[in-house]
């Protein structure tokens, strides 16, 4: 992962730390005109840096110490813009700021309270950090088109003050220090900056000047997904839509078949086709599985076939009636002796009784009960 610092020693220029692992592996000078733009002095190009910070020298910032009846940061960050409205010449509204918090001051005689509540707190001091948004767009801007915008605005300058021990510390920011901080060796900005990565001392990207490019790259990665998630749904709509019909197709063919099917089976009905005729199809069934119920438990083959074989000359079977007590056969004989000889031949299979017998054209009616 590399990172660079580019950290401006004045309002002309500075120098590009380049870091990898740790330690700074190259360093390119660059310089700063009067329209903010940025360019490398030996026209040397600036590399792909995974994370770019910008540090300004102090002779570039403004600082308030502002005394606060209160101590919680969050109110401070919200009430400074009132603070600097007062006091600064440029407006709250043109400059970025941020805030370096004092130690926290405690009401006197409290230092020694009860056992087991702290001491009140009587307020803050801070120090308000702030330089013009003009020359933070114009530098932000031509960093951007290099390739370069930074994530963090911060002053390695100001990280090497020692700041905060006490809250009379933040008085000591006077033009002798900016001097003092300038003279700091090339190693010790170096490892100043290098430290910022971890912790920046300030950082002027706020509000208006956040840094988003880490949103918006979310949002159009985003933008992309939902994209992909309408053509997708859209793929699907339309191979559903393919399926509907095929399957639809497929049904009013089976459809057709079962039609013809049903007018092989049934020559007579007025079905013409379609779910009707599976209708019809199911209440023929059902009525021929009534009927057929009628004879349920009847070995009716094998009657028939003890019929067939006991069957004698001169006897004609002319109807075969069969229900669940029995079989009923009516028929038409020469004479009663054929009659008899009947009656003899089947009682190797059934159970007979002659029940009618009556004279006609061509011989003698007979009726009689198989069981």
């Amino acid at each position: 992962m590399s990172r660079g610092m580019f950290d401006l020693k004045d309002a002309s220029g500075g120098v590009l730390y380049v870091f990898s692992g740790g330690k700074a592996v190259s360093e390119i000078p660059f310089t700063l005109d009067g329209a903010f733009n940025v360019s490398s002095r030996a026209n040397e190009k600036i590399p792909e840096l995974d994370t770019v910070f910008l540090s300004l020298p102090l002779q570039l910032l403004d600082f308030r110490v502002i005394e606060f009846p209160f101590s919680d940061p969050a109110k401070i960050r919200q009430a400074v813009p009132f603070e600097l409205e007062g006091i600064t010449l440029k407006g709250a509204g043109r400059v970025a700021f941020d805030i370096v918090l004092g130690p926290e001051e405690y009401a006197a005689g409290t230092a020694g309270a009860q056992k087991g509540a702290g001491p009140a707190v009587a307020g803050r001091k801070v120090l308000a950090v702030y330089a013009e948004k003009k020359l933070l767009r114009g530098i932000i801007t031509s960093l951007k088109s290099l390739g370069a915008e930074p994530s963090v605005i911060t002053s390695v300058e100001l990280a090497g003050l020692a700041l905060p021990g006490q809250a009379d510390s933040f008085q000591k920011l006077v033009p002798a220090l900016a001097a003092e901080a300038q003279a700091a060796g090339k190693e010790e900005r170096k490892a100043l900056a290098l430290k910022e990565f971890e912790k920046p001392v300030i950082n002027l990207r706020r509000g208006d000047l956040a840094y988003t490019k880490e949103q918006e790259e979310f949002s159009r990665s985003l933008k992309k997904t939902f994209m992909l998630a309408a053509v997708l749904v859209l793929v699907l709509s339309v191979k559903n839509g393919v399926m509907a019909m095929i399957y639809n197709s497929r049904a009013r063919a089976v459809e057709n078949e079962m039609a013809l099917a049903y007018k092989k089976s049934f020559p007579g009905s007025r079905v013409s086709g379609g779910p009707a005729s599976l209708y019809a199809l199911r209440s023929d069934i059902a009525s021929m599985q009534r009927k057929l119920s009628g004879i349920g438990g009847i070995p009716a083959m094998e009657d028939l076939k003890a019929l067939t074989e006991n069957k004698v000359n001169n006897v004609a079977y002319n109807d075969i009636h069969m229900d669940q007590s029995g079989i009923t056969v009516k028929g038409e004989a020469k004479s009663l002796d054929d009659i008899s000889t009947a009656k003899k031949a089947l009682s190797k299979a059934f159970s007979v009784n002659v029940t009618e017998t009556s004279n006609s054209a061509s011989g003698v009616s007979f009726t009689m009960r198989l069981k």
